[in-house]
């Protein structure tokens, strides 16, 4: 999975706007027709997200974040547990995963992941993320 990440994020984390160990992480998903903008800051911004007749708009949350070190690389990651939308029928390109605001306009873009481009029709979709983690914070 390749991330990029939002430059609104990390001026965010870095002026403690953000925090990662008390915040609410969720992930949306959009189609292949999303293109990645660093200036992204709100999912507001993110106008090819699915629409399904099992999806609810915003995504899920990532259950079980944490933001650990890895003593051997020296970099620290976000982590949390896979996530699932059943029934869903989609053209799936990318997660979009962000801090929940309560709304779209207060809701932060952290990062785009690239899932590759899946139709999925009337099936459950999987996000497993990567064993590092779901994004890397060097």
């Amino acid at each position: 999975m390749v991330n990029r990440t939002y430059n609104h994020f990390k001026q965010q984390l870095c002026s403690g706007s953000i925090n990662l160990y008390q915040d609410t992480i969720k992930v949306l998903l959009a189609s292949g027709t999303y293109v990645f903008s660093q200036n992204h800051k709100t999912v507001n911004d993110i106008t090819s997200e699915i629409s399904s007749s099992n999806y609810s708009s915003g995504g899920k949350v990532i259950s079980n974040t944490s933001v650990y070190l890895d003593t051997i690389s020296n970099d620290v990651f976000l982590s949390g547990s896979n996530v699932s939308f059943s029934g869903i029928t989609a053209n799936v390109g990318y997660g979009i995963v962000y801090v929940s605001g309560g709304s779209p306009s207060t809701s932060y873009l952290i990062c785009q992941v690239d899932l590759g481009q899946t139709n999925v029709s009337n099936a459950t979709y999987n996000i497993n993320w990567n064993t590092s983690g779901i994004l890397g914070l060097l």
